[in-house]
């Protein structure tokens, strides 16, 4: 089971990461392929913390968006909520 940390939401989220597309084409590979995939509510909130965090990025992504990525991986078929 793939169990996808922090930096790879972030970097399949934010567009203006490095290698973005990369990740991004990693993660939707992943999650729509035919396995599950284990998802856990404390990177989803670091997720938010650090992508909404206007010291980290100067232009900080928008809390409903983010909210909009992470409803998506918790909600697709495969998913499966991890906790610890």
């Amino acid at each position: 089971m793939i169990l996808p940390d922090v930096n790879i939401l972030i970097y399949a989220f934010r567009a203006d990461s490095e290698d973005h597309t990369r990740y991004k084409a990693w993660l939707e590979l992943s999650i729509n392929g035919p396995s599950a995939y284990g998802i856990s509510p404390q990177v989803l909130a670091s997720f938010l913390r650090i992508c909404t965090h206007p010291r980290i990025f100067n232009r900080p992504s928008h809390l409903e968006d983010a909210f909009a990525f992470c409803r998506v991986l918790l909600e697709h078929p495969n998913a499966t909520v991890i906790v610890p």
